[in-house]
Parts: structure tokens; sequence; C-alpha cells
């Protein structure tokens, strides 16, 4: 039987997907480009957050350009793993939203047998917060290519 929490969050998942498919639907497909990223947290002691994103891109591949046109910007989804579940499994994930103009954000800390959840929703919040701020930093490799839209 299902809790009314788990239900609650199933339909703020659909709901948060609905609202960013509403931007892209008429979008171009892309393929997906890939980098990883290492975001540090200095309000917690300077922990290290590694991070794999997976982008629009024109051509596959790690580390290649944003995809075209260079005027695009582009939503960000950040996705928690679940415990015990590699972050390498939620590949259907950007598989399906970067085509559609997502960028899909997973960190991967915490994938022990007895993780700490509260300090990995603090790195979800941090990359979340990160994203945003790329967003209007000229020396990122995300500037001016994200359209303030963020779910976590």
């Amino acid at each position: 039987m299902k809790t009314n929490s788990t239900i609650k969050t199933k339909m703020m998942l659909i709901a948060l997907i609905g609202f960013f498919m509403t931007t892209n639907l008429m979008a171009q497909p892309w393929v997906v480009g890939t980098k990883v990223m290492t975001f540090t947290d200095a309000s917690r002691g300077n922990r290290q957050i590694e991070t794999e994103v997976f982008y629009p891109a024109d051509v596959a591949g790690y580390q290649v350009a944003l995809g075209s046109p260079a005027d695009k910007r582009f939503p960000v989804l950040v996705v928690g793993h679940g415990t015990e579940i590699g972050w390498n499994n939620y590949q259907y994930l950007w598989d399906k939203f970067v085509p559609k103009g997502f960028i899909v954000v997973i960190p991967k800390t915490e994938m022990s047998n007895t993780p700490d959840v509260d300090a990995y929703a603090l790195d979800l919040a941090y990359v979340a917060a990160a994203f945003e701020g790329m967003r209007w930093d000229n020396t990122s490799f995300f500037f001016k290519r994200l359209n303030g839209k963020t779910g976590v």
C-alpha cells in the first residue's frame, strides 16, 4: 500500500516534469554531451561534490560544445540517486530528457550502504544553486545557456 507521502512525491515529480516539458514541446532533438564537474561547498568544510552532467549537444561525446543555436537556453534537472543505486543506473533519464533540451545533473556523493541522506540533500541543493550561479558567470561552460528553471 502506498503512503500519502509516496503519492505526493510522485505527483510533484510528474508536475515538475510537465512544467519543464511545456518549454520544450517543439524542441529539436539533441544528442548527449557529458562532463564531470566537482563543486566545493566551503560552508561544509570544503566538501567535494563530484557530479555527472549530461547536456544537449549537436555531437555526442565528452566535453563537447552545448547544442545549437548558441542563444538556446536550457532548464536543469538535478537528480538524486537512490541509496545503493549507482548514478549510472539513471541513464534512462538522461537518454529521455537531454534530447528534449534538458541538462541532467547527478551528484555522485553518498553512494554507500550507509549514506548520510542529510548531507546528500544539501549536496543536491548546493549543486542546483551552483548551476543557477553559472548562468551569469562568464567563465562558466554554461554562461548564458541556462534558462533559470531548475528542478531537484
